[in-house]
């Protein structure tokens, strides 16, 4: 009987075994095409993944349904790239007219394929009509009615008047497409869009003008409703699109600057550095801020910092009394988050870094630091789980590990009191929640640090994430699906209110450096990415890779969300003092009602004390009156959000 049940269990292995199949390959989809008689389409481009394969071992084909339009050989239908972009560009046959489709197949190392098509259309000959006068964005508050937005269209061969222009909305739960009424029926053209009653939020509106031939032109701009007196919009934080760096750049004693990704680009507001604590502190109090000050030397006048530090130096860990834990794939030891010696090392670092001198200002106060981003010892870049659970760490408890971040927090804002604080944070678990009240420790830890850094007590922070992804089902096919979702990224999406949110791109959509970005981002674009975070997430700091910033094909969205974020309404950041006596000032400052302020005075700029009268929430319009100082004194004051 025991053989019987061993040749059994074979069998079944077997027969699971015979059923694993390689992954099959992606490809992205390229638009249809319309182009006239003697001509070549455009290069365009697609993406392609898999598994198994690496990208240049994947293999690209082509072909025609109609040959004699457009011929089965290599010169009519040329293919490049060689890494996860690819391209094709259609050449037909001379004089003739019709309509092909052209299939696209990526052949993987299984012989696995897969495929994607587009319709070619060769005309008599042609010119394809034109679109201009668009804004680039509509912004407007909720309940106002917005205005017609104008726009002029025109065509070579075809009347003004015949030809033919649609509309469509990224974003229907905002601006379903029955709302976007398309008036005149000459060169002036008109589309009316009307948002959903009580809908926040943007939408990327797309119109197409086709002539009678069947070329077409297309625009789009970017339309929001936007609450200026949102609660997440009197939070101090950085906007922008902010350029990755990458290993590669000048040399100084051997080390890389990271600088080669540096682009002097109208629609870039910035440079992400991302460096290892080990590199700024190699040894134990030689602090080395070579890198810092080289890359304000190379940033564009109009151009701010964002710096990301992280890479725990070796010599932390051999600290004498340092508690550290082991473990993870590749195996790597670290300081436990809540130990004492390790944070305060930290904390000595803060210190040396915020006084760094750039252009003669120490670095806790240059204006052209917009963001930092710190490592807390001990866990990967934020908190997450990715190399050994936090719960498998020795000595962990919630209180430990709460009062690990709330301290690091601290340290930080301590040392750069001026600059938005991005903290990177992930769900995570620990078997702990019943003790709790069945409250996660992710949620936990939000709701504490929340609480802490108010507005008041401590200044408002950031919550970041790497994950920024958007794809497509088609090319040119709404809507855009979204990463991360709102349960993965629930610090993020439940904290709107209370901190910014901050996102990095997943993968390069031009050019995916892996596998896994493919799917994410298939059909999509950058513009997808930053639509669907300002959308879910009220997003308005994203770091993007150089690869799109470079791709020539964004730079006409990149320019439309560059100056859509710049334009968003900002709360005011100012004082008004008016005198109501010879010795009795007033300061006024406008302020949402149910949220917290304070005026701080100071006579040195350096000490600055929370005025005695202040209350801590204001109507709006709230104002303070104050007795002068004596003569031969003076007083400074700030408003603090």
């Amino acid at each position: 009987m025991n053989t019987s049940a061993h040749l059994l269990l074979i069998g079944f292995l077997a027969a699971t075994t015979a059923t694993i199949h390689a992954a099959v390959p992606l490809i992205g989809d390229v638009s249809d095409q319309v182009i006239a008689q003697n001509t070549s389409t455009a290069t365009n481009y697609f993406t392609i993944g898999d598994a198994e394969t690496t990208f240049s071992a994947l293999v690209v084909s082509a072909s025609s349904s109609n040959p004699t339009l457009v011929p089965n050989l290599a010169a009519n239908l040329i293919l490049g790239g060689t890494t996860a972009q690819r391209t094709i560009k259609v050449t037909p046959a001379a004089g003739q007219t019709g309509v092909t489709t052209i299939t696209l197949t990526v052949t993987d190392g299984e012989a696995l394929a897969a495929s994607s098509a587009f319709t070619l259309t060769v005309t008599t000959p042609n010119t394809a009509p034109t679109m201009s006068g668009l804004p680039g964005f509509q912004i407007v508050s909720p309940g106002q009615t917005p205005p017609a937005v104008i726009f002029t269209v025109g065509d070579a061969e075809t009347a003004a008047g015949s030809l033919n222009v649609v509309a469509s909305s990224s974003n229907t739960n905002l601006v379903p497409n029955a709302n976007l009424a398309l008036g005149n029926a000459g060169a002036s053209r008109t589309v009316q869009v009307t948002p959903v009653a009580g809908q926040l939020g943007s939408a990327v509106i797309k119109l197409r003008v086709t002539d009678a031939l069947g070329a077409f032109a297309q625009s789009e701009f970017i339309f929001t409703v936007f609450d200026s007196a949102s609660s997440n919009n009197f939070i101090r934080q950085p906007r922008g699109l902010y350029v990755l760096d990458s290993g590669g750049g000048s040399q100084i004693n051997g080390v890389s600057m990271r600088d080669q990704n540096v682009r002097d680009k109208p629609f870039v507001d910035g440079y992400v550095l991302r460096t290892d604590w080990a590199v700024l502190e190699p040894t134990a109090g030689g602090f080395d801020f070579t890198i810092i000050s080289n890359i304000f030397t190379k940033l564009p006048a109009n151009q701010k910092l964002s710096l990301i530090v992280s890479g725990l130096p070796a010599w932390v860990v051999t600290l004498p009394g340092i508690t550290t834990w082991t473990g993870g794939t590749p195996v790597v030891t670290k300081p436990r988050p809540w130990d004492d010696i390790a944070q305060e090392r930290l904390r000595l670092f803060l210190v040396a870094l915020g006084n760094h001198l750039v252009d003669g200002v120490p670095l806790r106060d240059h204006p052209r630091l917009a963001a930092l981003n710190v490592a807390i010892p001990g866990l990967s870049h934020g908190i997450r789980d990715p190399e050994i659970k936090i719960r498998d760490i020795p000595g962990y408890a919630r209180t430990n590990m709460n009062l690990a971040v709330l301290r690091h927090l601290t340290n930080v804002t301590d040392n750069f009191p001026a600059v938005p604080l991005n903290l990177g944070f992930w769900t995570y678990v620990d078997q702990q929640d019943a003790t709790f009240g069945n409250v996660t420790p992710w949620e936990q830890l939000r709701q504490e640090i929340l609480a802490v850094h108010n507005g008041v007590a401590r200044k408002r922070i950031g919550f970041w994430m790497e994950n920024l992804a958007a794809n497509r089902p088609a090319a040119d096919t709404d809507p855009w699906s979204g990463l991360p979702n709102t349960s993965f990224a629930a610090p993020e999406f439940l904290s709107q209110s209370q901190a910014f949110i901050g996102y990095q791109s997943l993968g390069s959509w031009a050019k995916p450096f892996n596998d896994a970005h493919v799917d994410n981002d298939l059909n999509g674009s950058p513009e997808d990415g930053m639509d669907y975070g300002f959308n879910i997430f009220q997003c308005r700091y994203f770091e993007v890779y150089q690869a799109d910033v470079d791709f020539a094909s964004y730079a006409a969205e990149f320019q439309r969300w560059h100056d859509f974020l710049a334009a968003l309404p900002a709360p005011p950041t100012s004082l008004e003092l008016r005198l109501l006596a010879p010795e009795l000032l007033q300061a006024s400052f406008p302020a949402l009602a149910g949220h917290s302020y304070r005026i701080e005075s100071s006579t040195n700029l350096a000490n600055w004390t929370q005025l005695a009268s202040l209350t801590n929430s204001f109507p709006t319009n709230a104002t303070l009156q104050r007795l002068l100082p004596a003569t031969n004194s003076h007083e400074f004051l700030r408003l603090r959000y």
